[in-house]
């Protein structure tokens, strides 16, 4: 089963479509919203996860709105392809993946490459002529796999 999974932007959007039985990622990248939305309608995958926005008493901008959005665009790409979508908090998924409600983007990356790139140099990034397991991820990218990660833990019963 092939998994979407979506860390929203107001602009752009970081996704990975992750195989729940190897984790692998088959695509990833961070797109403008317009080309997610395509990717949401075209592309194969069997379950969309997207993480929704929280606020926990910070003001909120004009970004955030923004964010809550492209969600809306997202979810309503995903419905129209028949597909099944959930949306989960980011302190759920970092919760159960690291045990830290208040991990923060490099604790989440870390505990991803412990994971699926333990003791291989360069973040488990490699390098062109040998790319590692991670080769290609920066910033919104680790969070769509966190996320990705996470659904494909509770498709194979992994309990935290």
């Amino acid at each position: 089963m092939n998994i979407l999974a979506v860390d929203p932007g107001s602009s752009e959007s970081g996704i990975c479509i992750v195989d729940s039985e190897t984790y692998r990622p088959s695509l990833f990248g961070k797109f403008n919203n317009e080309r997610v939305r395509s990717i949401c309608l075209l592309n194969p995958y069997d379950i969309a996860v997207i993480e929704m926005v929280a606020n926990y008493g910070s003001a909120a901008g004009a970004s955030l709105f923004e964010t809550c959005i492209a969600i809306g665009r997202f979810e309503d790409r995903i419905e129209r392809t028949g597909r099944k979508f959930e949306t989960i908090k980011r302190k759920q998924y970092i919760t159960d993946l690291t045990g830290n409600p208040k991990a923060n983007d490099a604790v989440i990356t870390q505990y991803l490459i412990d994971r699926f790139a333990p003791n291989t140099p360069n973040r488990g990034k490699g390098v062109k002529k040998a790319p590692g397991f991670f080769y290609g991820f920066s910033k919104d990218i680790w969070q769509a796999y966190a996320i990705a990660v996470w659904k494909c833990d509770q498709l194979n019963g992994v309990v935290y």
